[in-house]
C-alpha cells in the first residue's frame, strides 16, 4: 500500500502547525492570551503558553494523516537503508519560565538582526536520531 501523503518542508510543517495553532488559541480563548513581560515584550500567558503547546501537539497530529514532513537533514534514500534501526524524532516543547525567556531574547534578537518585528512566534526544539549505528560501507 502506497503512502499518498504529500511532502512538505519543516519549514513549511512549522509555519503551518504555528499558524493553525495560534488561530485556534486566539479564536478559542476568552481570556487574555498576552502580556507585557518585564522587558516590554508582549508575550503568552503561561496558561495560554501551555494551551498553545497542546494545541500544537493536536494540530500536527491532524498534519501528520495528511502531510509527511521533509526531513531537515536530508537523507538519502541510501543512507537510510545503511542504518540499522530507524530515524526517531524527539521533541522539547515544555520549557520552564527561565529556559522560555532565554529562548525568546535569543529568537528576537536573531528576528531584530534581520529587521524582522513579529507580532507573536512558537517554537519547540526538534531533534532527529538514529537508535542504532550508521553503517558507511
Amino acid at each position: 500500500m502506497s503512502d499518498n501523503r504529500n511532502i512538505i518542508s519543516s519549514e513549511n510543517w512549522v509555519e503551518l502547525y504555528a499558524t493553525l495553532s495560534n488561530y485556534i488559541l486566539e479564536y478559542s480563548s476568552l481570556d487574555p492570551i498576552w502580556i507585557i513581560d518585564e522587558d516590554g515584550n508582549e508575550v503568552r500567558t503561561e496558561e495560554k503558553q501551555d494551551e498553545f503547546i497542546d494545541i500544537v501537539d493536536e494540530v500536527e497530529a491532524i498534519m501528520e494523516t495528511v502531510l509527511i514532513k521533509e526531513s531537515s537533514n536530508k537523507i538519502d534514500q541510501g543512507d537510510r537503508k545503511a542504518m540499522s534501526n530507524e530515524i526517531k524524532t524527539i521533541m522539547f516543547g515544555d520549557f520552564d519560565k527561565q529556559t522560555t525567556e532565554t529562548l525568546s531574547n535569543i529568537i528576537d534578537w536573531e528576528l531584530n538582526e534581520e529587521g524582522i518585528e513579529p507580532c507573536s512566534y512558537a517554537f519547540h526544539i526538534e531533534v532527529e536520531y538514529t537508535t542504532g549505528e550508521v553503517n558507511n560501507d
